[in-house]
């Protein structure tokens, strides 16, 4: 198998408390919209957080946690 990303975390790597934190700060910024260009890399910030939730929950639903 082969998994092609720009970007990869290891498990141990993902801070929960800070994905929730980038979270909250995204969906502030996207709530300001000052410019198109803001909004667009609080989109993009608001994505990467929640994904790495999503892939901490994955985690610990496989781990039995």
């Amino acid at each position: 198998m082969s998994v092609l990303s720009d970007t990869a975390l290891r498990a141990d790597d993902v801070n929960e408390a800070a994905a929730l934190e980038a979270k909250k700060l995204a969906e502030q910024a996207m709530s300001e919209q000052n410019s198109e260009i803001d909004h667009a890399m609080a989109s993009i910030q608001l994505a990467e957080a929640v994904a790495q939730l999503r892939t901490l929950n994955s985690i610990r639903k496989k781990m039995g946690k």
